[in-house]
Protein backbone atom coordinates (compact mmCIF):
# COMPACT_ATOMS: atom_id res chain seq x y z
CA UNK A 1 0.00 0.00 0.00
CA UNK A 2 0.98 3.41 -1.41
CA UNK A 3 1.45 6.14 2.08
CA UNK A 4 2.89 8.76 0.49
CA UNK A 5 1.15 11.75 0.78
CA UNK A 6 -0.05 14.17 -2.02
CA UNK A 7 0.78 17.33 -0.85
CA UNK A 8 -1.17 19.83 -2.40
CA UNK A 9 0.44 22.85 -3.62
CA UNK A 10 -1.40 26.60 -3.16
CA UNK A 11 -2.10 28.75 -5.05
CA UNK A 12 -4.42 26.41 -7.22
CA UNK A 13 -5.85 27.15 -10.17
CA UNK A 14 -9.31 25.10 -11.11
CA UNK A 15 -11.35 25.03 -14.09
CA UNK A 16 -15.34 25.23 -13.38
CA UNK A 17 -17.78 24.15 -16.40
CA UNK A 18 -16.60 25.87 -19.35
CA UNK A 19 -16.60 29.50 -18.43
CA UNK A 20 -15.06 29.67 -14.81
CA UNK A 21 -11.47 29.38 -13.05
CA UNK A 22 -11.49 29.17 -9.13
CA UNK A 23 -7.94 29.76 -7.57
CA UNK A 24 -7.59 28.49 -4.39
CA UNK A 25 -5.15 30.20 -1.78
CA UNK A 26 -5.32 27.71 1.08
CA UNK A 27 -7.44 24.82 2.82
CA UNK A 28 -8.64 26.67 5.80
CA UNK A 29 -9.22 30.18 6.35
CA UNK A 30 -5.75 32.24 7.74
CA UNK A 31 -5.39 36.16 7.52
CA UNK A 32 -2.67 35.38 5.46
CA UNK A 33 -4.79 33.18 3.05
CA UNK A 34 -7.60 35.92 2.96
CA UNK A 35 -4.80 38.54 1.99
CA UNK A 36 -3.45 36.64 -0.96
CA UNK A 37 -7.19 36.79 -2.09
CA UNK A 38 -7.95 40.14 -1.54
CA UNK A 39 -4.58 41.03 -3.30
CA UNK A 40 -5.33 38.57 -6.69
CA UNK A 41 -8.87 40.45 -6.58
CA UNK A 42 -7.06 43.91 -6.97
CA UNK A 43 -4.31 42.59 -9.49
CA UNK A 44 -7.39 41.35 -11.07
CA UNK A 45 -9.28 44.74 -11.67
CA UNK A 46 -6.30 46.43 -12.27
CA UNK A 47 -5.37 43.96 -15.44
CA UNK A 48 -9.30 44.68 -16.40
CA UNK A 49 -8.97 41.97 -18.93
CA UNK A 50 -12.15 42.68 -21.53
CA UNK A 51 -13.20 39.13 -21.53
CA UNK A 52 -13.67 38.78 -17.29
CA UNK A 53 -17.16 38.84 -17.04
CA UNK A 54 -17.40 38.87 -13.00
CA UNK A 55 -14.93 38.52 -10.36
CA UNK A 56 -16.17 36.68 -6.71
CA UNK A 57 -13.72 36.40 -4.33
CA UNK A 58 -14.65 34.82 -1.11
CA UNK A 59 -12.75 33.50 2.13
CA UNK A 60 -9.77 31.71 0.69
CA UNK A 61 -10.44 31.55 -3.26
CA UNK A 62 -11.84 33.63 -6.12
CA UNK A 63 -13.81 32.88 -8.78
CA UNK A 64 -12.99 34.38 -12.03
CA UNK A 65 -15.70 34.10 -14.61
CA UNK A 66 -14.95 34.48 -18.47
CA UNK A 67 -16.85 35.15 -21.65
CA UNK A 68 -15.65 32.07 -23.76
CA UNK A 69 -16.70 33.93 -27.25
CA UNK A 70 -14.18 36.91 -26.60
CA UNK A 71 -10.95 34.75 -25.88
CA UNK A 72 -9.70 31.10 -26.19
CA UNK A 73 -9.95 29.43 -23.16
CA UNK A 74 -6.63 27.26 -23.44
CA UNK A 75 -5.37 30.94 -23.00
CA UNK A 76 -6.65 31.67 -19.16
CA UNK A 77 -4.91 29.69 -16.92
CA UNK A 78 -1.54 30.55 -18.04
CA UNK A 79 -3.02 34.39 -18.01
CA UNK A 80 -3.79 33.85 -14.37
CA UNK A 81 -0.59 31.68 -13.93
CA UNK A 82 1.52 34.65 -14.90
CA UNK A 83 -0.81 37.30 -13.14
CA UNK A 84 -0.38 35.17 -9.66
CA UNK A 85 3.41 35.07 -10.55
CA UNK A 86 3.51 39.49 -10.46
CA UNK A 87 4.64 41.35 -7.99
CA UNK A 88 1.79 43.37 -6.29
CA UNK A 89 1.55 47.12 -7.52
CA UNK A 90 2.63 49.62 -4.90
CA UNK A 91 -0.31 51.76 -6.16
CA UNK A 92 -2.42 49.04 -5.40
CA UNK A 93 -2.61 48.43 -1.66
CA UNK A 94 -5.05 50.05 -0.64
CA UNK A 95 -4.97 51.70 3.40
CA UNK A 96 -7.14 49.79 5.66
CA UNK A 97 -10.87 51.01 6.40
CA UNK A 98 -11.72 50.90 10.27
CA UNK A 99 -15.18 51.07 11.24
CA UNK A 100 -16.96 51.41 14.84
CA UNK A 101 -20.11 49.75 14.36
CA UNK A 102 -22.61 49.61 17.57
CA UNK A 103 -24.51 46.59 18.46
CA UNK A 104 -27.56 46.05 20.87
CA UNK A 105 -27.10 42.84 22.60
CA UNK A 106 -30.34 42.94 25.04
CA UNK A 107 -33.51 41.57 25.26
CA UNK A 108 -35.44 40.70 21.29
CA UNK A 109 -32.06 41.69 19.87
CA UNK A 110 -29.97 39.20 21.07
CA UNK A 111 -32.19 35.83 21.44
CA UNK A 112 -28.89 33.50 21.36
CA UNK A 113 -27.01 35.55 23.81
CA UNK A 114 -27.78 33.04 26.14
CA UNK A 115 -27.37 29.85 24.48
CA UNK A 116 -23.86 31.29 23.19
CA UNK A 117 -22.15 32.16 26.49
CA UNK A 118 -23.83 29.26 27.91
CA UNK A 119 -21.73 27.22 25.60
CA UNK A 120 -19.01 29.10 25.55
CA UNK A 121 -18.25 29.00 29.44
CA UNK A 122 -19.10 32.66 30.02
CA UNK A 123 -21.31 35.05 31.04
CA UNK A 124 -23.47 37.13 28.93
CA UNK A 125 -21.62 40.04 29.60
CA UNK A 126 -18.44 38.61 29.55
CA UNK A 127 -19.50 37.39 25.72
CA UNK A 128 -20.64 40.82 25.12
CA UNK A 129 -16.90 42.23 26.27
CA UNK A 130 -15.22 39.28 23.82
CA UNK A 131 -17.50 39.85 21.31
CA UNK A 132 -15.87 43.99 20.78
CA UNK A 133 -12.84 43.34 22.54
CA UNK A 134 -11.26 42.60 19.33
CA UNK A 135 -10.61 43.77 15.53
CA UNK A 136 -12.88 41.77 13.53
CA UNK A 137 -11.59 41.48 9.62
CA UNK A 138 -14.50 41.59 6.53
CA UNK A 139 -13.27 38.26 4.95
CA UNK A 140 -15.98 38.48 2.24
CA UNK A 141 -19.80 39.29 1.57
CA UNK A 142 -22.09 37.19 0.10
CA UNK A 143 -25.24 34.49 -0.13
CA UNK A 144 -27.10 37.78 0.46
CA UNK A 145 -26.61 41.53 -1.02
CA UNK A 146 -24.52 43.32 1.68
CA UNK A 147 -23.93 39.62 3.65
CA UNK A 148 -20.41 40.22 5.82
CA UNK A 149 -18.09 37.66 6.81
CA UNK A 150 -16.14 38.62 9.57
CA UNK A 151 -13.16 36.44 11.18
CA UNK A 152 -11.57 35.75 13.33
CA UNK A 153 -13.29 35.58 16.83
CA UNK A 154 -11.47 34.22 20.15
CA UNK A 155 -11.62 30.49 20.86
CA UNK A 156 -14.48 30.89 22.84
CA UNK A 157 -16.94 31.50 19.79
CA UNK A 158 -15.75 28.19 18.50
CA UNK A 159 -19.83 27.45 18.58
CA UNK A 160 -21.17 24.89 15.60
CA UNK A 161 -24.47 26.76 13.87
CA UNK A 162 -27.45 24.50 14.41
CA UNK A 163 -29.03 21.85 12.98
CA UNK A 164 -31.77 23.42 10.94
CA UNK A 165 -32.90 27.14 9.39
CA UNK A 166 -35.79 27.54 11.65
CA UNK A 167 -34.77 31.12 12.64
CA UNK A 168 -35.44 34.44 10.77
CA UNK A 169 -32.49 37.11 11.24
CA UNK A 170 -33.42 40.73 10.81
CA UNK A 171 -31.22 43.17 8.44
CA UNK A 172 -28.48 44.23 11.24
CA UNK A 173 -27.88 40.62 12.74
CA UNK A 174 -24.92 39.73 14.54
CA UNK A 175 -24.72 36.14 13.65
CA UNK A 176 -21.98 34.26 15.22
CA UNK A 177 -20.62 30.17 14.72
CA UNK A 178 -17.38 28.70 14.37
CA UNK A 179 -15.26 31.63 15.67
CA UNK A 180 -16.78 33.59 12.82
CA UNK A 181 -19.64 36.85 13.06
CA UNK A 182 -22.08 37.31 10.05
CA UNK A 183 -23.31 40.97 9.74
CA UNK A 184 -26.57 40.60 7.58
CA UNK A 185 -27.90 43.82 5.51
CA UNK A 186 -31.17 41.94 4.94
CA UNK A 187 -34.07 39.97 6.06
CA UNK A 188 -32.55 35.86 5.59
CA UNK A 189 -32.81 32.04 7.10
CA UNK A 190 -30.22 31.30 9.29
CA UNK A 191 -28.47 28.08 11.69
CA UNK A 192 -26.54 30.74 13.19
CA UNK A 193 -26.73 32.25 16.51
CA UNK A 194 -27.89 35.60 16.92
CA UNK A 195 -26.45 37.70 19.67
CA UNK A 196 -27.34 40.94 19.00
CA UNK A 197 -28.42 43.63 16.01
CA UNK A 198 -26.89 46.94 14.68
CA UNK A 199 -29.31 50.30 14.06
CA UNK A 200 -26.52 50.14 11.23
CA UNK A 201 -27.94 48.28 7.45
CA UNK A 202 -24.78 47.65 4.90
CA UNK A 203 -26.53 47.85 2.06
CA UNK A 204 -28.84 50.61 0.48
CA UNK A 205 -30.67 50.38 -2.87
CA UNK A 206 -30.61 54.29 -2.90
CA UNK A 207 -26.87 54.55 -2.21
CA UNK A 208 -23.85 54.36 -4.60
CA UNK A 209 -21.87 52.26 -3.55
CA UNK A 210 -24.51 50.04 -2.40
CA UNK A 211 -22.88 48.51 0.42
CA UNK A 212 -20.99 49.54 3.42
CA UNK A 213 -18.24 47.56 3.66
CA UNK A 214 -15.91 45.78 1.69
CA UNK A 215 -13.70 42.88 1.86
CA UNK A 216 -10.32 43.87 3.62
CA UNK A 217 -12.15 46.46 6.17
CA UNK A 218 -11.80 45.85 9.85
CA UNK A 219 -14.69 46.55 12.30
CA UNK A 220 -14.84 47.02 16.21
CA UNK A 221 -18.33 46.72 17.81
CA UNK A 222 -19.41 48.56 20.40
CA UNK A 223 -22.56 47.73 22.67
CA UNK A 224 -25.43 50.09 22.97
CA UNK A 225 -28.90 50.13 24.72
CA UNK A 226 -32.19 49.46 23.16
CA UNK A 227 -33.21 53.50 23.98
CA UNK A 228 -29.96 54.21 21.81
CA UNK A 229 -31.18 51.73 19.59
CA UNK A 230 -34.08 53.12 18.87
CA UNK A 231 -32.46 56.80 18.47
CA UNK A 232 -29.81 55.44 16.07
CA UNK A 233 -29.76 57.44 12.76
CA UNK A 234 -28.62 54.31 10.82
CA UNK A 235 -27.85 56.80 7.35
CA UNK A 236 -25.53 58.53 9.99
CA UNK A 237 -22.35 56.06 9.79
CA UNK A 238 -22.43 56.09 5.82
CA UNK A 239 -21.83 59.78 5.61
CA UNK A 240 -19.65 59.30 9.06
CA UNK A 241 -17.55 57.56 7.03
CA UNK A 242 -17.91 59.39 3.70
CA UNK A 243 -19.55 56.23 1.54
CA UNK A 244 -21.68 58.00 -1.01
Amino acid sequence: MNTNTCQIKFPRISPLGDQAFMITFGDNYSVETNSKVLEFDRKLAIESAPWIVEVVPAIRSILVRVDPLSIEMEKVEPFLFELLSKPFPDKAINQIRKFEIPVCYEGKFGPDLEYVATKSGLTKEKLKELHCSCNQRVACLGFAPGLTYLAQLPKEFKIPRKESYNTIASPGSILVANRQTVFTATEIPTGWSIIGRSPVIGFRVDQSPHFLLQPGDEIRFYPISEEEFSNFNPVQIWDTYGIA
